[in-house]
């Protein structure tokens, strides 16, 4: 008799049938959508219509992502341009007033956060695998970037296959 599935189970029979990363998970009855590690929802692989794998982006928004972080990058070097100005840091090379509380309010604190909407640039322009799962009354795409980072993606096709879900490979050959 088998016992029942564990998730927690960390075998080698368990590795072999299972395919995780952070939003999605294929496991050996059904996939689950996670979110913050809770399971919102489970799509049998009875009632896949068809799964599709192509290249993409990590972000799906990515160029709101781009225009929003080019905008705040302007007015964040206005900002500084305009404080630097108004409190004459540019004529005075004392090093004591660029570390001053006023200027880490006023220089520093912008001068972050252009950083991270550098970063964020950074990232809308970064590729990944996308797996698209379409079903009667659902469809959604999401990145599996880590698991064809670990070459996982070569055993996911064949295991799909096993369990009768109609797979589209759309990476290209050089993939």
């Amino acid at each position: 008799m088998n016992e029942p599935f564990d998730h927690r189970m960390e075998s080698t029979e368990v590795s072999q049938t299972e395919f995780r990363t952070t939003q999605i998970r294929f496991l050996p009855t059904h996939i689950e959508f996670v979110r913050n590690r809770f399971v919102y929802k489970k799509l049998p692989y009875s009632e896949i219509e068809e799964l599709e794998l192509q290249s993409g982006f990590l972000i799906q928004n990515r160029w709101i992502i781009r225009f929003l972080a080019l905008v705040v990058i302007y007015l964040l070097i206005r900002f500084v341009i305009y404080g630097m100005d108004h409190t004459q840091n540019f004529k005075d090379t004392n090093p004591a007033v660029w570390f001053n509380k006023g200027s880490m309010l006023s220089v520093w604190g912008p001068v972050v956060l252009m950083i991270a909407m550098i970063a964020a640039i950074y990232q809308s322009f970064l590729r990944s695998t996308v797996v698209t799962i379409r079903a009667s009354n659902f469809k959604k795409s999401t990145s599996i970037r880590k698991m064809d980072k670990q070459g996982e993606t070569r055993r996911l096709i064949p295991f799909l296959n096993s369990k009768d879900v109609l797979v589209f490979d759309k990476r290209g050959i050089g993939d």
